[in-house]
């Protein structure tokens, strides 16, 4: 199987970058597709612990991305800066239907990002009521929490 990766670069109407990055196995059939949205390590909102680098966080979000394309998943990888996420996920949301919404232990377990995680779920459900939501307690967890919902 053919492993295909693709990062392109999105620019929103706050003229703000959001990395939008797909990665999917080429198969005959058609795959689940599942919007996998974090923070990024480099984002400046993120307060990071001190045993955990920018570097690290990134490396751990792209592994868990990966074992999603490994397992047989389309994914999109989709890390845009807190200020701007809500405005960035409403095109995305737009733009593409997923058959499940990811959202990041980062989003979810931080107090201070309750409104961020609350404005996700509200704009998910305001493009694509009924939608499926997973959510993961680590990025170790990444693969058990889709498959929970959404299985293959």
């Amino acid at each position: 199987m053919i492993l295909l990766r693709r990062a392109t670069l999105i620019r929103n109407s706050i003229s703000r970058a959001t990395i939008h990055h797909t990665s999917a196995r080429r198969q005959d059939k058609v795959m689940a597709s599942v919007l996998f949205m974090g923070i990024g390590g480099d984002d400046p909102s993120l307060q990071l612990t001190p045993n955990v680098s920018s570097q690290e966080l990134n490396a751990a979000i792209d592994k868990g991305s990966q074992s999603l394309t490994d397992a047989g998943y389309k994914v999109t990888l989709f890390l845009p800066p807190m200020m701007d996420g809500i405005a960035a996920l409403e095109k995305e949301l737009q733009l593409n239907k997923h058959d499940l919404v990811l959202v990041g232990a980062g989003i979810r377990l931080l107090p201070n990002h309750t409104p961020y995680f609350e404005g996700i779920i509200n704009t998910v459900l305001k493009y694509n009521p009924g939608q499926r939501f997973a959510f993961n307690a680590s990025l170790e967890s990444t693969l058990e929490s889709v498959q929970r919902v959404l299985p293959l």
